[in-house]
């Protein structure tokens, strides 16, 4: 009655209610057309607010929105148990009564540092859980709600009813300052409580031994009650607790009441160093824990709450400036926007390696750093993104940890053997060794290398080509030292005794010539002889190694393409992509045979023939996968794989094993890892651009239902950013940003109709030479 009487009697006024609802209207219909997609929540255009579960309160880590800083970090679901930091439990309504939120705290580099012979040296210390912070109602049950994650702010936001109360509320990581801040606001604000974790540390791993048997190493056994100090003076409360080393973690908390209806708290986390190498940074020079979190404390309500979201936003906004991808699938755009958050969650150029967990506190199997593919794959995302940056924690573990843990001696060359690191990684053994975790680990530090060297192509920063030169010399050294590079009756250098990564009995003893030992080993000579024209090393080892790389033996190979090595074939599902290393990532093909012989191994390892293994396939198959057809320019495949790993990694059906992707993209194999969809979006860039020395090429593998996708700022060799726009199926510019002088040539079966000032070498290319601060504009005749 009231429309009609509007349209009738105030028809402009109509209009004008019509037109500013319109927006609202064309959201509803498209969130009720889109309501049957599994897991994929519609978002409203460029708000970058995400709702993992449909408008209602996360009953669990695997629907809960997230934040973080690179350093701490928080979670916030639905509390119901005393203590809870297991990622399987999930809250059921029939059986447990809602009586509050918990934000789940976490510091990424709070370490369970017992001796060392309390875990394997091949795996990292084991992140411990911290604390939570609960917002509880003891005179009223809580019994409806909503949260969102609003990427864009970095910032959870909440609303909140009980029976007595009602209120929103939000919360954020402060993007460069360790402090974590939540704001309140409402009638009856709740109760509030920091409850440290009752678990002295993560359960299920392969460094793990029963409680009473680490607590007795502990100088003081705190973990059932934890310390607590409240400072009345200031007004700030603390919780303290030791480590199995002596050392301890603080957790500082100080409630400022805007008015009667506003609240504000600032948390922060302190660590206490073991030693000078382990400080971080941005650690405060010879604090403890407690002082740590309390001058943090101090520092946040100084400024006020204002002034701290402020820079925070300014931040963020920073961050997601950097490079933007816009593409036309809609789950793929939810996805990929979702991964590039958290990259910016993970990582800080001054902060600590990001591990299989990531900075968030929750209970997996994997609370370290894992070193035959998880790191690796972790730290293939960030170049083509545009945060060279992000490569420096890895570059400072790796730096400080090799000259405080290398084996001690030298030969002849002044070479060390480089295999123990003390962080992660074992010194080879002999392959009958009894110990389960003991494999020779040469080979993963060269995949390192990888990255150290990619962090030099995608920037022309030299400052760490000394240390990566000397980290080959001594990797290759040691193939050396135990005698594993030997020359055969064919006349090629062989390897022996070599691993292969997942593959059923081929993880310790893979026989000659596995084809993961044998492409890094190759890379690795190449990459070593690349350092030494750099770095200006004439020596003889150099030569050496020259010989070497060129009579080394070819990648075995037989009628279905690369094997695993020269007497294992490819015959059951490998999940691992170790024994394709040679085209991803280390790009070892460069001929059009050697590319045909790829493209069959990939269907063949892809294919349904091969026969079903324990492991089968993981999510990390599907995304490497994507990458190996990307750059064999297999567009319609690349697509396939990424789209089989959000359906099945959804359903955790098909050809998934114990893998599976959760409604917040969270994923988990076995328990949480956080590199595989991270991977996705490394996929996605390769795809879109491909780069090498000298090389560019533009849009290598899209699908042909891709009509348009554009791009801005992507980082290719040389360092130069490049942006484009393709539309209607034609290229309608591109844009180079180029930051050194170099010479390239660009690839794309349109681009002989660009712009004229370069030389034309043959339709479909142009090669360019460049100066640094030029900027290359070719638009559409």
């Amino acid at each position: 009655m009231i429309i009609r009487k509007l349209i009738i009697h105030k028809p402009i006024l109509f209009s004008l209610i019509l037109w500013l609802s319109l927006p609202a209207i064309l959201l509803a219909i498209d969130q009720v057309s889109n309501s049957g997609q599994e897991n994929i929540i519609n978002v409203p255009k460029d708000t970058g607010i995400f709702d993992f579960c449909n408008g209602t309160l996360p009953k669990a880590w695997t629907e809960a929105p997230f934040v973080a800083n690179g350093l701490l970090s928080a979670v916030a679901y639905i509390d119901f148990t005393e203590s809870n930091f297991d990622w399987q439990t999930r809250f059921d309504p029939a059986e447990n009564e809602m009586t509050g939120i918990q934000i789940v705290l976490g510091r990424s580099d709070v370490f369970d540092r017992g001796t060392a012979s309390a875990r394997p040296l091949w795996s990292a210390p084991n992140r411990i859980p911290i604390a939570k912070l609960i917002l509880s109602y003891p005179e009223g049950t809580l019994h409806d709600g909503h949260m969102s994650l609003n990427t864009k702010k970095a910032t959870i936001n909440g609303k909140i009813l009980s029976d007595t109360a009602n209120f929103s509320w939000y919360c954020y990581v402060h993007a460069i300052q360790p402090i974590i801040v939540v704001k309140l606001i409402g009638d009856q604000l709740p109760d509030l409580e920091v409850a440290m974790a009752e678990k002295p540390r993560w359960i299920g791993g392969p460094g793990t031994l029963p409680d009473d048997e680490r607590l007795a190493e502990s100088k003081e056994s705190t973990w059932s009650i934890p310390k607590q100090e409240i400072l009345q003076e200031d007004g700030i409360h603390l919780k303290s607790r030791y480590l199995l080393d002596g050392t301890r973690v603080a957790v500082a908390w100080k409630n400022v009441w805007r008015s009667e209806r506003e609240k504000i708290i600032y948390i922060s986390i302190g660590n206490d160093p073991r030693n000078k190498q382990d400080a971080l940074i941005t650690q405060k020079a010879g604090m403890s824990a407690r002082e740590e979190a309390v001058s943090n404390i101090d520092d946040a309500n100084a400024q006020g709450e204002k002034v701290l979201r402020k820079s925070h936003i300014q931040w963020w906004d920073s961050f997601l400036s950097r490079s933007q991808v816009t593409l036309p699938d809609k789950e793929f755009q939810y996805f990929y926007d979702l991964q590039n958050y958290k990259l910016g969650c993970m990582f800080r150029e001054d902060g600590p390696l990001p591990d299989e967990a990531g900075p968030w506190s929750i209970d997996t199997k994997y609370p370290c750093h894992w070193w035959d593919l998880n790191v690796q794959d972790l730290h293939s995302i960030h170049l083509k993104a545009n945060y060279p940056e992000f490569t420096l924690p890895l570059a400072r573990l790796l730096i400080r940890n090799y000259y405080e843990s290398v084996v001690n001696w030298r030969d002849a060359i002044g070479s060390p053997r480089v295999t123990s690191f003390r962080f992660s990684l074992q010194k080879h053994l002999p392959k009958k060794d009894p110990d389960p975790y003991a494999k020779p680990t040469t080979p993963h530090i060269i995949w390192l290398c990888h990255h150290l060297m990619d962090y030099y192509f995608y920037t022309q920063d030299k400052r760490f080509l000394p240390f990566t030169h000397q980290l080959l010399k001594g990797a290759i050294h040691t193939y050396l030292l135990e005698e594993r590079v030997v020359m055969g009756d064919d006349g090629f250098f062989h390897l022996v005794h070599c691993q292969s990564p997942e593959y059923p009995g081929a993880n310790h003893d893979a026989g000659m010539d596995s084809n993961y030992e044998l492409s890094l080993f190759k890379w690795g000579c190449q990459a070593f002889v690349l350092t030494s024209q750099l770095t200006e090393d004439n020596s003889s080892f150099v030569k050496k190694v020259k010989n070497i790389s060129k009579k080394l033996a070819p990648f075995p190979v037989n009628e279905n393409g690369y094997m695993i090595s020269a007497s294992v074939p490819v015959e059951s599902a490998h999940r691992h992509y170790s024994h394709l290393m040679m085209l991803f990532p280390l790009d070892l093909l460069p001929t059009r045979d050697e590319h045909e012989i790829a493209r069959k191994s990939l269907l063949w390892w892809m294919s349904d023939e091969v026969k079903p293994e324990r492991k089968g396939r993981s999510g990390f198959t599907y995304t490497g996968a994507a990458s190996m057809a990307a750059m064999l320019g297999m567009g319609e495949h690349a697509f396939d794989y990424l789209a089989y790993f959000l359906k099945h990694g959804r359903e955790s059906s098909g050809n998934f094993t114990r893998s599976r992707i959760w409604p917040n993209t969270m994923y988990t194999e076995y328990g949480p890892t956080v590199e595989t969809p991270m991977a996705f979006n490394r996929a996605i860039h390769d795809m879109l651009l491909f780069t090498r020395s000298g090389e560019l090429r533009l849009l290598p593998a899209i699908p042909a239902d891709w009509e348009s996708v554009s791009f801005e700022s992507l980082r290719m060799h040389g360092g130069h950013l490049v942006s484009l726009d393709y539309a209607d199926n034609k290229l309608k510019r591109v844009k180079i940003e180029c930051q050194s002088d170099d010479q390239f040539t660009v690839f794309h079966p349109q681009i002989h109709y660009l712009a004229p000032d370069s030389t034309e070498t043959k339709p479909g290319q142009r090669h360019f030479f460049v100066k640094a601060g030029e900027t290359i504009e070719l638009n559409m005749k």
